[in-house]
């Protein structure tokens, strides 16, 4: 059993201390990014349980978004490796106060290599699950990607109420991956949604 199920991309981030441009930067922080293990973590310290299903790089990377995701208390065992793909990239050049580029290097990465087996393999092991989450960004990454959601859509329709963001950011991906959220986003499978809203802190028993 758990509370929350989420599916999709976690990438390392890299950002630059703010008001330093990265051509002038000595130092990085490392950190982790996407809104599915984000909304994990979030609903771990509610006191919730969540698990994070998605596909990482063999590599030093990935290896560190595992621990992170880890040490908040998400379930991982869902998470598979692969040894030819790197994990996602993120870089955030906080040049001024107010100004942050953001640069992506996901393209070919491990997160493209999600599929409809380890969506398949996650709604098996659990006997019950109360919400999945899923964003649109996840189904725009490859085809076997938009497999897994279009699949993760069609297990939770008969075993949980589920939330989705399908919000693409202009020039994040090429047209084609944009049009192709948008189709799967029309869906009559997506024609209804839960909010996150709904999740908070487990209310404590009176004494």
């Amino acid at each position: 059993m758990t509370t929350l199920l989420t599916i999709g991309e976690t990438l390392a981030v890299a950002s630059t201390p703010v008001g330093t441009p990265l051509r002038n930067a000595a130092d990085l922080h490392l950190s982790t990014a996407g809104a599915e293990s984000t909304v994990a973590i979030g609903v771990r310290r509610l006191g919730h349980t969540a698990a994070w299903v998605g596909v990482l790089g063999a590599d030093e990377l990935g290896a560190r978004v595992h621990r992170e995701l880890a040490a908040e208390g998400v379930d991982t065992r869902f998470v598979r490796f692969v040894p030819d793909a790197p994990t996602g990239f993120m870089l955030r050049d906080h040049r001024t106060r107010d100004y942050v580029s953001v640069s992506y290097y996901r393209e070919h990465g491990s997160g493209t290599r999600l599929g409809a087996d380890d969506v398949e393999a996650a709604f098996a092991a659990f006997d019950g699950i109360d919400m999945v989450h899923l964003t649109g960004i996840t189904t725009a990454l490859s085809p076997s990607c938009r497999a897994a959601v279009l699949r993760a859509v069609e297990l939770a329709r008969s075993a949980a109420p589920w939330c989705r963001s399908t919000s693409i950011t202009a020039g994040r991906f090429p047209d084609r991956h944009r049009r192709m959220c948008a189709r799967s986003c029309r869906t009559p499978m997506y024609s209804s949604s839960v909010t996150t809203n709904s999740i908070s802190s487990p209310k404590k028993s009176s004494p």
